[in-house]
């Protein structure tokens, strides 16, 4: 079995400190997940970040020049899809705008 990504944890609700219980099911909720981190694990094997990379390079066309300011919010809810939030800042004090809200999933919902 292979091992989980620190940055993304597989999509995997279960065993991870920002899982928790929903109504509707075990749920991993990610906050300011660095575009950089999710770029370096794209490179380095993880299918889970290639899918959150290839997201960011079709919503964000210029997401190169902003690499250091963009930002995801994940929300994956058990057999539900995932949503993606791409998010940038214009400074380091500045709010979180959001580009783009993306939903994810699979033929069948799995």
């Amino acid at each position: 079995m292979s091992q989980r990504c620190e940055i993304c944890n597989n999509f995997n609700p279960r065993d991870h400190i920002n899982g928790v219980m929903k109504a509707s099911g075990p749920a991993l909720i990610l906050y300011y997940i660095k575009l950089a981190n999710v770029l370096e694990k794209h490179q380095s094997g993880c299918r889970y970040c290639h899918l959150l990379a290839h997201v960011v390079f079709q919503f964000v066309p210029d997401w190169h020049s902003k690499i250091d300011k963009l930002s995801l919010e994940l929300e994956h809810i058990d057999r539900r899809p995932v949503e993606v939030c791409i998010k940038a800042s214009r400074g380091p004090t500045d709010e979180l705008e959001e580009l783009a809200d993306i939903y994810i999933s699979a033929p069948g919902g799995k």
